[in-house]
């Protein structure tokens, strides 16, 4: 049998140094693909935006017109087939699909706005400007709305029709850092240098990789001679530009990533794939940053929250690491890696006791995962209950197919323990 320090010793630094390779995609976070046959409207389109923000946006086409193949009235393929459209800079493309949305719908707001949105981008102002009027008749309290309405003014050269607006998009969206920083431009053309301090600052503070904001925010503050904040804030700036400084491929992806939050904040995914881009550079603040964004704009998502908990960890942040797995767990009880990774807090917490409940759960919804049979083990090792942990390896290995790696994880640890 192998000795008490020894298993308590393996099993402790085999969690705080991380799961062996083939336990890596379990733990962060991976997702199954899509299914290949997708029928209703809802699910092309969630799939077709899910393939954009992937880098597949012919894919993204191909199944938005399968749909409407299927169904053509279905409005909300021709939208989404217009953001990609115009995401690859094909607006005339973009512009047909919102036509067709429109004569399907007339009073289709979101139609409108995107219509308006290109036209104001593409400087077509007097095609922009009816469009986002008959959006303003038909939801005049809609964030989206007003917020198009302000940029078109902004980009119209009227900055105080574009202020206006953009300050009552800003009572019903006060989250939203474009908002701020539209605001800041539209007051700085007005000569009201103090307050578009205060809005680039409060764009800055919400979104902390806005690296124009900081810059904006920096000049202003030194012409104002605040010296201290604009140092700070040119600090930052630095900061933030060492990454695109790593090389051309970063560098793109940034600016597509903050392009894309910039043209639709509203968006969740938007700001989960600009979190995702930060986490993967080790940009950890700036990633639970637009993380938080995403749990503003889509409270139940608990695959952020999964993923928030897994940066909280790394930084040995381990109880609000576990709040986040254990928020995760509760918004859906089926998923397993919320527990497997609370079950990790736990241990790293030197809770055991905790962990135990939390990879018994993982296993009782995984059982064909190796790693749930594996920390399942080590936790009972943990408490002194080699036998407990002798038979949880046994059941595994009946119960696991898996071959290779896995396998011989957890035939090596049984082998340890009856030593």
């Amino acid at each position: 049998m192998m000795g008490r320090q020894s298993w308590l010793l393996l099993g402790w630094s085999w969690v705080l140094a991380g799961a062996p390779g083939w336990a890596q995609p379990l733990l962060e976070g991976s997702e199954a693909s899509p299914p290949e046959a997708v029928l209703s409207v809802e699910a092309r389109v969630a799939t077709a935006t899910a393939l954009l923000a992937g880098g597949q946006p012919e894919a993204a086409i191909q199944l938005c017109q399968e749909g409407l193949g299927q169904d053509s009235t279905a409005v909300p393929l021709y939208t989404t087939l217009a953001a990609v459209y115009a995401r690859d800079g094909r607006y005339s493309q973009a512009i047909e699909q919102l036509e067709r949305a429109l004569h399907f719908r007339p009073d289709y707001v979101l139609g409108h706005v995107n219509l308006g949105g290109i036209y104001t981008k593409l400087g077509q102002f007097q095609n922009a400007e009816p469009h986002l009027k008959k959006a303003l008749e038909l939801a005049p309290e809609q964030p989206v709305v007003l917020r198009r309405l302000g940029e078109f003014y902004l980009n119209g050269q009227q900055p105080g029709p574009a202020a206006l607006y953009l300050r009552k998009a800003i009572l019903l969206n006060p989250g939203d850092a474009t908002l701020y920083f539209s605001l800041g431009k539209a007051l700085e053309a007005l000569g009201g240098e103090p307050d578009a301090l205060v809005a680039y600052q409060q764009a800055a503070r919400l979104d902390l990789g806005f690296e124009e904001a900081y810059f904006r925010a920096a000049t202003l503050a030194r012409k104002l001679d605040q010296a201290g904040y604009a140092d700070s804030a040119m600090a930052v700036f630095g900061h933030l530009q060492e990454l695109s400084a790593r090389g051309l491929d970063q560098a793109k992806t940034l600016r597509e990533l903050r392009k894309a939050v910039m043209n639709t904040p509203e968006d969740a995914q938007h700001n989960q794939n600009l979190g995702l881009f930060y986490a993967e550079q080790g940009y950890e603040a700036e990633a639970l940053n637009q993380f938080e964004r995403v749990l503003q704009l889509r409270p139940g998502d608990f695959r952020v929250l999964n993923r928030m908990g897994n940066i909280l960890l790394h930084q040995q942040r381990l109880e609000e690491a576990l709040e986040h797995y254990e928020r995760a767990a509760q918004l859906a009880p089926d998923f397993a890696l919320a527990h497997m990774n609370a079950g990790q807090a736990c241990m790293q917490l030197k809770n055991p006791q905790e962990a135990l409940a939390h990879y018994q759960q993982a296993v009782t919804l995984a059982p064909q995962v190796p790693v749930a049979w594996y920390y399942l083990a080590l936790c009972h090792l943990a408490l002194e209950q080699p036998a407990a942990a002798d038979s949880v390896l046994d059941q595994a290995l009946a119960v696991v197919r898996t071959e290779g790696k896995a396998r011989q994880s957890l035939e090596e640890l049984r082998e340890k323990i009856r030593k």
